[in-house]
Formats: C-alpha cells, sequence, structure tokens
C-alpha cells in the first residue's frame, strides 16, 4: 500500500493543529526519560521538535549550531529541554 502523504508531514499538521496532541507528545517524551527508557524518550522527542519548532530552529533559539543538533542525538536532547523550559 502506497501512502500518499508523507507520515512526518502528516505528524507535523497534525501537531500544529492540535495543542492538546503537542502537550502529549512532550509529556509521553519525558514519562519515557524518566522511566528509563531513553531511545523512545528521544525519538517521541524528537518527533516533538520536528513537529514544532525543528532542529535548525532550535540549534538557533539556543545558540548552538544546528549541525550539532543533527548529529549529537544527546545534545539535541539537552537543547530541547531548555527550549521548553525557557
Amino acid at each position: 500500500m502506497v501512502l500518499t502523504r508523507d507520515f512526518k508531514e502528516t505528524i507535523k499538521d497534525r501537531v500544529a493543529q492540535d495543542p492538546a496532541l503537542r502537550e502529549e507528545l512532550l509529556k509521553q517524551g519525558i514519562e519515557c526519560l524518566s522511566n528509563g527508557d531513553v531511545d523512545t524518550g528521544k525519538a517521541v522527542l524528537r518527533d516533538y521538535i520536528n513537529a514544532t519548532i525543528g532542529l535548525d530552529a532550535l540549534g538557533t533559539v539556543t545558540d548552538r549550531s544546528p549541525e550539532r543538533t543533527h548529529i549529537e542525538p544527546c545534545l539535541t536532547l539537552e537543547l530541547a529541554l531548555c527550549y521548553i523550559i525557557e
């Protein structure tokens, strides 16, 4: 079965239109991390970031190199949490 629309774009549009979904993604990502499920937590937070501000803009807002946010997942997580807290 062929998808007619890119999954990431569908999620991005849905998150933009649904504040409750946006909040739930963030909660789920943080909950996974706090429960020790680091891989899932990072994946969910990455989806959250990509659906909201994006990695490039996150790097700019936090005065970090956007290239580093793509390369270093731990740094991306750190930046995301800094951005969310601000």
